[in-house]
């Protein structure tokens, strides 16, 4: 009888405390919120400024004495009209509360209960606070099922740690660690002892957060399985669509700003997790490709002997007998595209060490300039411009990409490769060719052709 009273009153205890904490979380999500904060931070998306600006165009400037847009949009510093006072002292009675309860649990002793049972009311506080985080930060991953903007993703996230921070300031314990350890295990998950393998390890070891994000680039960009379109531009520096992505336009997620983005919240580890992902896609295009060139030997065989003879006539009848050239085409443009968008991923990488840590990239960059290209099968070299080709340091990052690749895979070092040159030359007679053009505002044709081009000719240097 009392030990049931005794589990009965512990209960009774936890369920009063994690009522508060849960009071506590709601606090803190009221703030992190579009009427919260994120009424004092709202930036228009360039889609809405065009559209303000074009209905600004058409009517009066608003007097002082109107604070709505003419379409819809609140103009700056509508908060401050006497009519919108309202949801400032909203906010204002939040960050009140909030700053008050977290005084208070500061403040509690530990509470000493039946059967030598302490609550710790401080701990329950922090677990809380890192808890609502980590669900908060998955909830905002995705916006209307689709993924979110990278820049609005770390904007979301900037301003649910300055709560956080706030937070910190009432309550004696660092928060700001556990914040740390939740972001590492949302991009990283594993033994500690395995972050810095050099090595591919047997299973890829990343946190939800960043393959679920690594995943939509891959199905939606570098596959396209929506169909949407995908066209790389090489003077943009990104991948445009012809019809939205989900939510957005493939540029709005795949120019260097946005890739900056994902790369200051996923750090190195959501770099090497895409990375990882696109080699071992384009590795399986290879492979598909080593399978047409096997199935085609004999014909490209004789397309060779035709090249070398000069009999033009012969060469083209050959050229016919190929099987599954479109197919081929296929795989090559696939591929040049996970070609292009790991460039522009190392770029952005580059761009945020450079100005994150710029004695390492600095470092990093002498060191990489001055490897001998005679010594580069040794295991530690390979390392070190592998890192480099990462972040973008070495000169010529597609070659490097491409070599690291082959060796994964075999195709470097076999012999059978020999006509791979001949079975891209062929592809010059493909009927997708005849619906080719080139668009001189992208720098690309409008069929990704060019991306075809990247790998047919980088392929055949190492083989």
């Amino acid at each position: 009888m009392v030990t049931k009273i005794g589990r009965d009153a512990i209960l009774y205890v936890e369920s009063l405390i994690e009522s508060i904490i849960g009071g506590l979380e709601g606090l803190i999500n009221i703030l992190d919120s579009e009427g919260g904060f994120g009424a004092l931070e709202t930036q228009l998306l360039p889609e809405q400024a065009a559209l303000y600006l074009n209905g600004a165009s058409r009517v009066s400037i608003p007097t002082s004495k109107s604070p709505k847009g003419v379409v819809g949009f609140p103009l700056p510093g509508h908060e401050s009209y006497p009519e919108n006072n309202s949801a400032i002292k909203m906010l204002e009675a939040a960050m009140q509360r909030l700053t008050n309860l977290l005084s208070v649990l500061n403040d509690m002793e530990p509470i000493l209960c039946v059967l030598n049972h302490v609550f710790v009311p401080r701990e329950y506080t922090r677990e809380g606070i890192l808890g609502n985080f980590r669900r908060r930060l998955l909830a905002v991953l995705k916006a209307d099922n689709d993924l979110q903007q990278p820049s609005v993703l770390e904007s979301l996230i900037h301003r649910h740690l300055n709560i956080v921070y706030l937070a910190e300031q009432h309550i004696s314990m660092d928060l700001t660690h556990g914040i740390q350890e939740v972001l590492l295990t949302e991009a990283f998950s594993g033994p500690v002892c395995s972050l810095h393998l050099f090595e591919k390890p047997a299973e890829q070891l990343t946190g939800s957060a960043t393959e679920v994000v690594c995943i939509w680039y891959m199905e939606n960009i570098v596959k396209d399985v929506s169909g949407a379109g995908i066209l790389f531009t090489p003077i943009h520096k990104c991948f445009k669509s012809t019809r939205p992505v989900g939510g957005y336009f493939a540029e709005s997620v795949t120019d260097l700003r946005e890739l900056q983005a994902f790369v200051r919240v996923f750090g190195g580890y959501g770099v090497d997790r895409l990375d990882r992902m696109m080699k071992d896609h384009t590795a399986v295009l290879l492979n598909c490709i080593d399978t047409s060139l096997r199935s085609n030997y004999e014909v490209l065989e004789a397309v060779a002997g035709s090249m070398h003879s000069g009999d033009r006539i012969e060469r083209e009848a050959f050229s016919r007998q190929i099987v599954d050239l479109e197919t081929v085409i296929g795989f090559c443009i696939e591929g040049g595209q996970a070609l292009a968008f790991d460039q522009l991923l190392a770029e952005a990488a580059g761009l945020v060490l450079g100005e994150g840590s710029p004695l390492i990239y600095s470092l990093l960059s002498g060191v990489a300039k001055h490897i001998p290209e005679e010594i580069y099968g040794k295991k530690e070299i390979r390392r070190i411009r592998g890192v480099a080709n990462s972040v973008n340091i070495v000169g010529d990052h597609d070659s490097e990409w491409i070599r690291s690749i082959l060796e994964d895979v075999g195709g470097a070092n076999d012999g059978s490769w020999t006509l791979l040159p001949y079975l891209f030359a062929t592809l010059m007679t493909s009927n997708t060719w005849n619906t080719t053009g080139f668009n001189v505002d992208t720098g690309g044709f409008n069929n990704n052709i060019h991306c075809l081009a990247s790998l047919s000719f980088l392929v055949p240097l190492y083989c």
